[in-house]
This record gives C-alpha cells, structure tokens and sequence, in this order.
C-alpha cells in the first residue's frame, strides 16, 4: 500500500503545489483540463511535511481523479487514481541510462508491492552508478566504499550501505521494509553522484538569457 515515504522517491516537476497539467484524464483521456473540486492535507509526524490529497474534475466528462501528492525538496511527485500509466517522473537528465531505467523498474515494481522485483532493480540501479564510477568489483557495499574514497559520496552513505544486509550478501528473500529501504537507497546514490553536481552546475551557470 502506498505511504507517504513512497512519495518523492519519483520526483517530478519543480514546484510547491501540484498542478494538472501532467494529469491525464483515466477516464476519457483528455490531458491537462482539470478543476480542483477538494483539497486536504495530513500533517506528517516524522517529517513535519504534509501529504495532499485533491480530488480533480475532467472538464471534458465530468468524471472524477483521485490525486495523492507531496512536496519533496522543491519537487512534487504525486499518484492518481484510477491509476494511468503515464507518470514518469523517476528521471533525471545526468542519470546513466541503464540506472535510470533500473530505478524506474524499481520504483514501479514497489509501488505494486513486489518487494522481490523492487529489491532487485534497486540493486541493479546502484551496481549500474558503482560500475559506471568505476568502482572495483565486490559487494554493493564495498563497491559504494569504493565511491566514498574517490571523494563522490559521502561517509553517511557509506555507513548507510554497510548496515544493509541486502548490498552485502547475493540474492535474498524480500521483505517490505528491504525493497523499500533499498530503492531509497539508490534515489540517494543517485542524487549525491549525479542530480546534486548536475544541479548545482546549473545553478552556478545560469543559461545565458535570449
């Protein structure tokens, strides 16, 4: 079942609130015609952030979208219900292929509580940042140590990395706090090794004005 910490692991536009203009219709499939009908929010205790719920009216049939969604540093990811396959905001243009599309499967395969398909492409996501850093082969844990002493990561992910059992050992049974845990693990990775120098790059050089 989706909670709030499943929220910003795929993280879409930039923003403060969640606008329709990704939404697609489930029902009739027209794109970006909404109006707001509800808006609540739900104080959440561990992280002080609210998680939202809207509920959208189709200008084109009337019909009704369910749309849970939270600000997640400055980004806003979100689900719909019905459900419409069209949301893919687990991406970023510095990300490596291959670990884009490992992450994505991740991230979906969590999202319909298959922890076995969730914890094996977290991994591969995090092997396919190690290998493409060049990092030496080894274990997943050993292999993000490698990254710490090439200065790309920092202690605390490491640390993080050598307390969980599933980047030390081979293929082992899921659980849902693992696959979880594990997809959370390589969104850092990512973002410490790609999207943050990436960013702040952007940030430091502005694109030159038209």
């Amino acid at each position: 079942m989706l909670t709030w910490r499943d929220l910003g692991l795929g993280r879409g536009a930039q923003g403060k609130e969640f606008m329709p203009k990704e939404l697609h219709c489930p029902y009739c499939g027209v794109h970006g015609r909404f109006s707001r009908v509800f808006h609540g929010e739900a104080r959440e205790m561990e992280s002080g952030g609210a998680l939202c719920s809207d509920i959208w009216q189709c200008l084109a049939c009337a019909n009704f979208t369910y749309v849970i969604w939270r600000n997640e540093a400055g980004y806003i990811d979100y689900r719909s219900y019905p459900a419409v396959h069209t949301h893919t905001a687990a991406h970023h243009p510095s990300w490596p292929e291959d670990a884009e599309h490992a992450y994505a499967d991740a991230l979906a395969a969590l999202l319909t509580e298959d922890w076995d398909g969730a914890m094996v492409m977290a991994r591969r996501a995090v092997a396919a940042v190690t290998v493409a850093c060049g990092a030496p082969a080894g274990t997943l844990a050993q292999e993000v140590q490698a990254l710490r002493d090439q200065g790309l990561v920092p202690n605390a992910l490491t640390e993080w990395a050598s307390a969980m059992p599933q980047l030390h050992a081979g293929p082992m049974p899921a659980t849902a706090h693992h696959a979880r845990e594990t997809v959370r693990f390589a969104r850092h990775l990512l973002d410490v090794v790609y999207t943050l120098p990436h960013d702040a790059k952007r940030y430091r050089y502005p694109a030159p004005s038209s």
